[in-house]
Parts: C-alpha cells; sequence; structure tokens
C-alpha cells in the first residue's frame, strides 16, 4: 500500500537528523580521546553535524500545514505523555548545542573570544569537552528518539518493536562516521 499521509521531507529529516546527532558523536569523540590530532576533522564535523540536524529540523518544519505554529511547539510543554513534545525539546537543545560546540572547536573563534574576553582565555578546551559531552547525550537522544516516535504508530505493525530505536541509533552513528 503507498504511503500518502507524508512526503518527502521527513524521510530527508530522519536520514539528516541521525546523520547529524552521529557525525557530531563521533567527532566529540575524536574530540575528548585527543583534541589536537584529529582537529580539522572534529571542526568540518561538528559544523556538518549541525548543518544536517539543522537543515532536517527545517525539513520537518516545512512539512506542516503551518509551519510557523509548528516553531511554537517549544513554548509548550504541557503534554507530557507526547514523544513529539520531548523530541522538539531534545533536537532543539541539540541545535543549540552543536552550534556553540562548533564555534567553540574552530580554532579562530576560540582564538577570538579568548582575545576579547578575559574570562575565556584558556577556557575554550574546558568548555569543548563539557559541550562535547552534553552534545553526545543530545545526539543519542536525538538518534533513539526517531525509532521511539515511529515505535509508538500502533498502526505500522513492522515499527511496533523496540529493535527500530536500536536501528536508528545504529543508523544514526554508521552515517555519521
Amino acid at each position: 500500500m503507498l504511503q500518502l499521509t507524508w512526503s518527502w521531507q521527513p524521510a530527508l529529516y530522519l536520514f539528516l537528523g541521525g546523520m547529524g546527532a552521529g557525525a557530531f558523536i563521533m567527532a566529540a569523540v575524536l574530540f575528548l580521546i585527543d583534541r589536537t590530532k584529529h582537529r580539522l576533522v572534529v571542526c568540518v564535523s561538528m559544523w556538518a553535524a549541525f548543518a544536517s540536524l539543522a537543515v532536517g529540523l527545517l525539513l520537518l518544519l516545512s512539512e506542516l500545514i503551518s509551519p510557523v505554529r509548528g516553531m511554537m511547539m517549544w513554548q509548550s510543554f504541557s503534554n507530557f505523555g507526547s514523544w513529539m513534545t520531548f523530541g522538539a525539546w531534545i533536537v532543539f537543545a541539540a541545535v543549540v548545542v552543536f552550534a556553540i560546540e562548533a564555534l567553540v572547536v574552530w580554532e579562530k573563534i576560540a582564538t577570538a573570544l579568548a582575545k576579547r574576553s578575559k574570562g575565556f582565555e584558556g577556557q575554550a578546551p574546558k568548555l569543548a569537552r563539557v559541550l562535547g559531552v552534553i552534545g553526545c547525550v543530545l545526539g543519542f537522544c536525538v538518534a533513539v528518539y526517531t525509532g521511539i516516535l515511529l515505535m509508538s504508530a500502533p498502526g505500522v505493525p513492522l515499527w511496533n518493536t523496540l529493535l527500530l530505536p536500536c536501528l536508528f541509533t545504529v543508523s544514526a552513528l554508521d552515517t555519521g562516521v
């Protein structure tokens, strides 16, 4: 049976969101292992993770009948039983953390911030480690979230399995690499 509910945007979001989450996790692991050895790969991967997740989120919003109303979802956290509410907050937080981390690991920006702010001097690596750990948790949540959301759709028996979040997580890490 042909699926007519969604168009192409949610499918592309699933790919880009997972790839962004996986790319961030892999870059953060490389950074935490040795921040100087893989500096260029980490920096490019962080920007790619941010861009992938942000574009995927914009595609998801464009699928809505009223995209502006979809952006207002973050103002209300009233439906505590909704995976979409949790997912919206997780993806929003991940986009913010990914963007800040991408800025902090970019050596030129970190140096410029250190020159402008006396308190920031020497703090960039510490901040990058903290944001890397937080971003890894958020990236993992982004990867798992979509599988959990689809798993909770009772109308599609093949999706209604605990293996779906595992599949999305492995797929996210795979495409992120």
